[in-house]
C-alpha cells in the first residue's frame, strides 16, 4: 500500500499559518513576532549513534520541513514566515548525503524569506518586535540570539494557540491521517493472522514493523504493547518476551506515524482463534461499548459524555 498525497507539506503548513495568525487578532500583538526552533538530530548517551530523526510537532505543524536543525519566525501581522536553515560544512555531505542548494530549500518549503540560520539575530534585530511569543522558556538561548532591549517574552501562549489551532484538522492533516489509519490496520490484521501458541510476543511486533515499512511508516507513534496473558493486564508493557499459550489472549496496542500524524490501535485477540465462553463475553460487553461510543459522538458532545 502506497500513496500519492493530493496536499503537499508545504501547502498544508501555508494552512495552518494563516489559522495560527488569525489566532492573533484579538491578542494586541500588532509589532509581536513568533520565534520557534525545529528539532536536531540526538545521539544515544555519550556516543556517535544517531537516533532516527523526528521533526517537533509544533515546528512541523507551521513549517512542513522535515529536516533538523531549522528555526523560523513568523509574523502575525503581515503573514510573513521566515525560515532559517543550517549552514552545512562540507563533511555533512559525507556522513549525510547531500547538501539542499537554497534554490532546493525554497522550492520545497516555501518560505516568504529564506536566510541562513547565522542571520537570526540580524533578522530580529531588524524586525524590533517588542513582543516574542516563543515555543519554550529556553527558546532564544538555544538559538543563540538575544531579544531587543525591553522586548517582552512570551514563553506560554504559542503553545495554547497551536493546541487550538490543531484541535480542527485540515484536509492535508485529514489525508495523511486517513492513509496512516489504513496502514495500520492492514499490519494489525497480518499481526492477527499470525497469532498462534507458541509464537512470541516479540515476533508479532515484528510482524506488524515489517508491514509497515512496506507501506513506507518508520516512526512509532508511541510504545507499542505486544502481550499475552497476564502480560495483558500491564499497561506499559514493552518487554516483549513470551511465548503465548493456549487458551490466553493476546493484546496488542500499537500505531505508527505517516508524516507526523500517527495512528492509535487496540485489539485483543485469542491465541488459539477461538474465544473461551468467559473470553466472548468480556469482549462483547466491551465491543458494545465501543460501537454506542461511535454511535454518540458527533460535535458539540463532550468527551466525558
Amino acid at each position: 500500500m502506497q500513496t500519492t498525497l493530493k496536499i503537499s507539506a508545504a501547502a498544508m503548513a501555508a494552512t495552518h499559518r494563516e489559522r495560527f495568525y488569525s489566532m492573533f487578532d484579538t491578542k494586541g500583538a500588532d509589532d509581536a513576532i513568533v520565534v520557534l526552533r525545529g528539532a536536531s538530530v540526538e545521539h544515544r548517551y555519550d556516543t556517535d549513534f544517531e537516533l532516527p530523526f523526528r521533526q517537533e510537532s509544533r515546528f512541523w505543524y507551521l513549517t512542513g520541513v522535515s529536516e533538523p536543525d531549522y528555526s523560523a519566525i513568523f509574523v502575525p501581522k503581515t503573514g510573513e514566515f521566515h525560515l532559517f536553515a543550517p549552514k552545512r560544512e562540507t563533511s555533512y555531505a559525507v556522513w549525510n548525503g547531500r547538501i539542499r542548494s537554497q534554490e532546493e530549500i525554497q522550492e520545497l518549503y516555501r518560505p516568504d524569506v529564506l536566510h541562513n540560520s547565522d542571520a537570526l539575530q540580524s533578522v530580529l534585530d531588524d524586525l524590533a518586535p517588542t513582543r516574542i511569543f516563543a515555543g519554550a522558556e529556553e527558546e532564544l538561548s538555544a538559538l543563540g540570539v538575544v531579544a531587543p532591549e525591553g522586548c517582552a517574552i512570551d514563553h506560554r501562549s504559542v503553545v495554547d494557540i497551536l493546541t487550538l489551532c490543531r484541535l480542527h484538522k485540515t484536509d492535508g492533516e485529514l489525508e495523511r491521517m486517513r492513509f496512516a489509519n489504513q496502514a495500520n490496520s492492514a499490519a494489525h490484521e497480518a499481526v492477527l493472522r499470525s497469532v498462534r501458541p507458541g509464537a512470541w510476543e516479540y515476533q508479532m511486533k515484528g510482524v506488524l514493523e515489517g508491514t509497515l515499512m512496506q507501506h513506507g511508516l518508520q516512526f512509532p507513534a508511541y510504545n507499542g504493547i505486544y502481550a499475552s496473558g497476564t502480560n495483558s493486564a500491564i499497561l506499559h508493557y514493552v518487554v516483549n518476551h513470551q511465548e503465548m499459550s493456549d487458551g490466553e489472549l493476546f493484546l496488542i496496542d500499537s500505531g505508527y506515524e505517516f508524516e507526523g500524524y500517527g495512528a492509535d490501535l487496540t485489539r485483543t485477540w485469542p491465541v488459539n482463534g477461538v474465544f473461551s465462553d468467559v473470553q466472548r463475553e468480556m469482549y462483547s460487553i466491551v465491543l458494545e461499548m465501543q460501537k454506542s461510543t461511535i454511535d454518540a459522538t458527533r460535535p458539540g458532545v463532550k468527551m466525558e459524555d
